[in-house]
């Protein structure tokens, strides 16, 4: 079949070749519609707070100030609910963890208040045991307890500590106070110069036991002037708090003499019996005993051991 016929006209020149032309210029141009599309996205991407919020002025009729008060009121506002619960459960918590611990010490104390109860004072002298007499405001809460323990027996080299304490204030006296409340009137002077802690109590020693007071001082020279002062009215002063019988008798002045190496004046009686003698420890510690025994068992010890 003759293709120049009237059924199949002939194409116009050209038309092929055109067609050819704008399949290839077709892929192009998409590519350029996406790459306006990027760049028109990429510039709107690119805003700052100021166009926004002009822009939101303009759309909603409203100012920039009235903007910046209603972010304040939302910083400014309460706390959402859920926050008021988080905290009223914590606030429980911490009250039942309280009221758990009280009930806790509670139980341990049976229900009981508990005091508080000081500990004894440190003893210059190792004891190996003691005994604490309550007073209230009289000698007579601590004499007959005292004259009740000059009648025990105590090892040999061995020390009971005594010690007084107060029944209201829980306090114990010091050697200051202790002379005065048990009614023996030592020289102001030499109370003075006492210091804390101090060692009341009786030693053990082969012809039985022998009360002992060991009183720090702040003055030597002070403390053995008022010592010497003190010596002629002593046995009477001390006869509460001495061995029965013993202030009673007839005695004689005092003397000195050197025990384990340092000076010491004694008491005797006019049978030759030792009433009461005294020393000055190194010269910081007041010793005073009725017994030239006891006094060297507590020198010899304390001159291998030196109080602190």
């Amino acid at each position: 079949m003759d293709n120049t016929s009237p059924l199949y006209p002939p194409e116009p020149e050209g038309s092929v070749s055109a067609q050819k032309e704008e399949q290839q210029e077709q892929p192009q141009k998409k590519e350029e519609g996406r790459e306006q599309k990027r760049e028109r996205g990429a510039l709107s991407r690119i805003r700052t707070f100021r166009a926004d919020a002009e822009e939101y002025v303009k759309e909603k009729g409203v100012t920039l100030g009235s903007l910046a008060q209603e972010r304040h009121r939302i910083v400014l506002s309460p706390l959402p609910r859920k926050g008021k619960h988080l905290r009223l459960i914590f606030f429980i918590f911490v009250a039942a963890l309280v009221a758990g611990t009280g009930a806790y010490f509670f139980l341990r104390t049976n229900g009981m208040p508990q005091t508080f109860v000081p500990e004894t004072p440190q003893t210059f002298y190792p004891i190996f045991d003691e005994r604490v007499i309550m007073v209230r405001n009289s000698p007579s809460d601590f004499i007959p307890e005292w004259q009740g323990i000059l009648l025990r027996s105590v090892p040999q080299e061995q020390m009971l500590g005594v010690f007084t304490q107060n029944e209201s204030t829980k306090a114990f006296l010091s050697a200051e106070q202790w002379f005065p409340f048990v009614g023996i009137d030592a020289p102001a002077a030499l109370r003075a110069t006492f210091r804390v802690p101090w060692t009341l109590g009786v030693l053990g020693t082969s012809g039985g036991i022998a009360p002992v007071w060991m009183i720090p001082v702040a003055s030597f020279s002070r403390a053995l002037a008022g010592m010497l002062v003190w010596e002629a009215d002593l046995p009477y002063a001390m006869r509460n708090v001495l061995p029965p019988g013993l202030g009673s008798r007839q005695f004689d002045f005092f003397k000195d003499r050197v025990i384990a190496n340092q000076d010491a004046r004694f008491l005797q009686n006019t049978q030759g019996e030792l009433l009461f003698t005294y020393v000055f420890f190194d010269r910081r510690i007041l010793i005073m005993t009725t017994s030239f025994e006891a006094l060297e068992i507590i020198l010899s010890r304390f001159l291998i051991d030196p109080p602190r």
